[in-house]
């Protein structure tokens, strides 16, 4: 029906540089619209397949071949000009992820759910030459040998102002968070995985002072966001006034894109929590 709908559209007479602003916010605030946006002529399709690139979330294997492929056909420029948010997925290997975090090279917000035990150096490596700002990835690929926690001169610390933590909870709750400290620029720091319910919070013995040694460290820190796939009835009081708990996504894809293009996701619910407490 959308695609019948824009071939009848008609755009009004405007100014080429309105008509193209107009068209690019439409397809900002509507992703979903950007493929029947492009196909109205070839002019609106050279303003609008850019911003189609900007955030490329690959949920399954299938969408990172392809993208692979995509890669292979388009000159390397292009890529590295309008690609600014990346989404790689469990099962890509990886040969897949270095490839396309090289062709990649200019992304600033990285989703990397790949397993740490199967991420090799060449990918690691390729990670951390990216000028990173947003990351979202099990950080117990960058442990050392010796070492059960990140090592944190093999990550990509320095801009990082949103972590994304998607170790299990088993993982990090034995960090002692030793050079944490360097994270200078770090506002949002995001746990995934972090329990099942506040019940199993509240009996966990470590579930206070693991983060809290983190969040002693980072005085630059906002918010510590932990998802828990059940949420207590009452909010329950914290010693460190940055923690908020959220209920837990089906979609882990779906925040995290919703970051990238609008201020409405859990980062902006969790802030307004915080705002409410102040108040």
């Amino acid at each position: 029906m959308r695609l019948k709908f824009w071939k009848r559209f008609k755009m009004p007479e405007l100014p080429e540089d309105i008509e193209r602003l107009v068209l690019e916010y439409t397809a900002l605030l509507f992703p979903e619209m950007t493929l029947q946006l492009i196909m109205i002529s070839r002019s609106v399709k050279r303003w609008i397949e850019p911003l189609l690139y900007r955030n490329v979330i690959l949920k399954e294997i299938n969408m990172a071949r392809q993208f692979i492929h995509t890669l292979n056909r388009r000159p390397r420029e292009f890529f590295l000009t309008y690609v600014r948010g990346l989404c790689l997925p469990y099962s890509v290997t990886n040969e897949e992820a270095t490839q396309i975090l090289k062709a990649c090279a200019n992304v600033s917000a990285l989703s990397f759910w790949v397993f740490a035990d199967q991420v090799m150096d060449p990918t690691l490596d390729a990670i951390c030459q990216l000028p990173l700002t947003v990351l979202g990835m099990r950080l117990e690929a960058f442990n050392g040998t010796l070492l059960e926690e990140p090592e944190i001169s093999k990550m990509p610390y320095r801009n990082i102002t949103h972590l994304d933590i998607y170790d299990d909870k088993s993982v990090w709750l034995s960090w002692t968070w030793e050079g944490w400290d360097a994270f200078t620029a770090l506002t949002h720091l995001t746990f995934w995985d972090a329990f099942h319910s506040w019940e199993h919070w509240s009996n966990e013995t470590q579930a206070y002072d693991s983060p809290l040694r983190f969040l002693q460290l980072c005085k630059s820190l906002r918010l510590c966001l932990f998802y828990l796939y059940r949420l207590p009835a009452h909010e329950p009081s914290f010693p460190d006034k940055r923690i908020v708990l959220l209920e837990s996504h089906t979609d882990r894809h779906w925040d995290w894109e919703r970051r990238l293009v609008t201020n409405q996701n859990d980062h902006g619910t969790a802030e307004e929590f915080l705002k409410q407490r102040q108040d």
